[in-house]
């Protein structure tokens, strides 16, 4: 099996939104440091079912019918930036290619977007909390 690195598509157990579990590929989010020293992986999951596509905070990843893409993927796959998980590298059964470099960062963008706007809410909410008598 390849190395696991930052912004690789692996396949392993994911449990999904509707709370079922399924072999099923993700995109690695975590630095390179964190993977080499063997912590737990946080991953977006990926799914084919395509009813979200263009919608905020989901992207389309790249796939060849015959699975020569960089992903390594051989159907249209979605990820969603709401659709966390967290998994020991042990769990992966394999790593099938990498996001496109411009993909991967969109990605990590929007999600650092996001929470930036999460600590400012909770800012935001605490601030309102000790204001009040």
């Amino acid at each position: 099996m390849p190395s696991i690195q930052r912004g690789s598509i692996i396949w392993a157990e994911i449990p999904d939104p509707q709370g079922g579990v399924k072999d099923r590929p993700a995109i690695v989010l975590d630095a390179q440091v964190d993977i080499d020293a063997g912590r737990d992986l946080h991953v977006l999951g990926i799914t084919t079912d395509g009813e979200n596509a263009g919608k905020p905070g989901w992207f389309s990843i790249p796939a060849r019918p015959d699975g020569t893409c960089c992903t390594g993927l051989s159907e249209a796959c979605y990820t969603w930036t709401e659709w966390k998980a967290i998994l020991p590298q042990t769990a992966v059964r394999d790593v099938s290619g990498r996001a496109p470099a411009e993909l991967f960062k969109q990605i990590s963008n929007l999600l650092a977007d996001q929470l930036r706007l999460k600590r400012r809410r909770d800012a935001e909410r605490t601030s309102a909390d000790e204001s009040r008598p």
